[in-house]
């Protein structure tokens, strides 16, 4: 994968393992490169990865605190490094209709999504580690499909819809849903509810 070494750049998905339709894009830095250019360790991200905006365009993954903003659309590991000479790492930012496919590399271990045939809502939420989960507290979409790839398919919520998805979405579990959809949750209206497959 070439280095995204422009701003312009830094503004598209250009990785696998991530589809992403009518989003927009927020480039910025990682709040922790000083410790990658330090030599010293730090977290891998895959494309998908829940992340936050802790400073002025600064990244991190979303780990708990805070309110995330988005999905990362880029690689930082020690074999794929897609972060560009500048430091530019870029985030899609959910809208209206802005829906997303990841791959299974982002999602919890231990969840499991189903799309629930009475037509409920099913959210998608963040975990503490910027992992995708069934469950939660902070709600940053709604399913849309499960696809035979293992990965999932779903409405990304705008910012502000997650901000407010933490008071009035509930937990879910096996699948199935409790809680009510977001006042400021706008679903997309051409959106399809039925189940396609990932060719990903």
């Amino acid at each position: 994968m070439p280095l995204v070494n422009t701003a312009a750049q830094a503004w598209l998905p250009k990785t696998m393992n991530l589809d992403i339709d009518h989003a927009n894009y927020m480039y910025g830095t990682l709040a922790d490169a000083s410790l990658a250019q330090a030599g010293q360790s730090v977290q891998n991200i895959y494309p998908g990865m829940v992340m936050s905006l802790v400073g002025n365009r600064q990244f991190a993954v979303y780990d708990g605190t805070g309110l995330p903003i988005g999905l990362s659309t880029m690689y930082r590991t020690p074999n794929l490094n897609e972060v560009g000479e500048n430091g530019f790492f870029s985030v899609a930012i959910g809208g209206p209709s802005t829906q997303v496919t990841v791959s299974k590399m982002v999602l919890d271990s231990s969840a499991v999504f189903t799309v629930p045939s009475t037509g409920d809502a099913a959210y998608v939420y963040a975990t503490s580690t910027g992992l995708l989960s069934n469950t939660g507290t902070v709600a940053v979409g709604r399913l849309v499909s499960v696809n035979a790839d293992g990965g999932i398919t779903f409405n990304l919520m705008e910012p502000a819809d997650m901000a407010s998805s933490t008071s009035s979405t509930s937990s879910t579990t096996s699948g199935s849903t409790s809680g009510s959809t977001s006042a400021a949750f706008r679903m997309p209206t051409s959106t399809s509810s039925s189940t396609s497959e990932s060719d990903k």
